[in-house]
């Protein structure tokens, strides 16, 4: 999937090193999905590695997510960061970033752990504490920790951002 062309090409985040900051720093990953010509689009915290070029996320093993990644595992996912209104301009300046894979799932059990503290380190105060009530064995079975390889990514800003 090529990126769509920006018709007013001043509001165009193209540094990756921008777009990788934006997609660092957000906490929430709108996702969009598809399955028998049906939408669905489904807003979940995740973690993104710059060096590999993956969204993680974590989820339940059964329900309305799971059945449309196992029809069609295609996504197409955006963060946004919200800059607030700018009174006076009738304008919201923001900065957001689109990208697009294709989801699977981590079945290696040192790997979902590792996910999942980098994930509990990001959102939590006290991630000793976490750590030992969500990382236990019988916790980790009933979780999955799904991945997105950006195979590309695009960015746009408010012209005030």
């Amino acid at each position: 999937m090529q990126p769509y062309h920006l018709r007013r090409k001043e509001k165009a985040i193209t540094d990756t090193t921008n777009l990788d900051a934006i997609l660092d720093r957000q906490q929430i990953c709108t996702l969009a999905l598809s399955r028998d010509n049906e939408p669905y689009v489904v807003s979940l915290d995740y973690l993104y590695e710059p060096s590999s070029q993956t969204v993680f996320f974590h989820c339940a093993k059964a329900g309305k997510k799971m059945d449309f990644w196992q029809a069609n595992s295609r996504v197409y996912g955006q963060v946004m960061e919200d800059l607030g209104y700018i009174d006076g301009e009738c304008d919201h300046g923001y900065r957001s970033v689109h990208f697009w894979g294709t989801v699977t799932f981590v079945t290696d059990l040192d790997e979902k752990t590792s996910i999942l503290k980098q994930m509990i380190a990001k959102f939590e105060s006290d991630t000793e504490a976490m750590n030992l009530r969500f990382l236990k064995p019988a916790s980790l079975k009933g979780v999955m920790v799904g991945k997105i390889i950006l195979e590309g990514k695009s960015g746009k800003k408010s012209i005030k951002s």
